[in-house]
């Protein structure tokens, strides 16, 4: 049996939900001295909001920066990006990867005849 990785800092209804701290993380590592300078002129919040809601894309569940500067995440958006990037893992496995792998060991069967 599978066991979760969710723990109780992992609020949400989908799988991405693990990923959350992964990304707003990432978000502020790798582009740290533009976000401060952002901060100081008062135009990004310190906070990153994060929407939990079982709706679709097309009801306002992507990302956007309020009034305030809060820039606001929605965990189906989260899983969008997952599923697009996911997707694009398996097609490359699929048409690269597994052939060249066949191809690979067709020719060291081929060459042990």
């Amino acid at each position: 049996m599978k066991i979760s990785t969710r723990k109780p800092i992992h609020s949400g209804n989908q799988p991405v939900c693990v990923l959350k701290h992964n990304l707003t993380t990432r978000l502020v590592e790798r582009n740290e001295e533009y976000i401060e300078q952002l901060q100081s002129d008062f135009k990004l919040n310190k906070n990153i909001g994060y929407h939990i809601a079982d709706l679709p894309l097309i009801q306002k569940q992507c990302p956007f920066i309020d009034n305030n500067g809060l820039i606001n995440i929605h965990e189906t958006y989260l899983s969008y990006i997952w599923i697009n990037c996911y997707y694009f893992f398996v097609l490359h496995e699929e048409l690269l990867v597994i052939p060249e792998a066949k191809k690979e060991t067709y020719q060291l069967e081929k060459n042990k005849i």
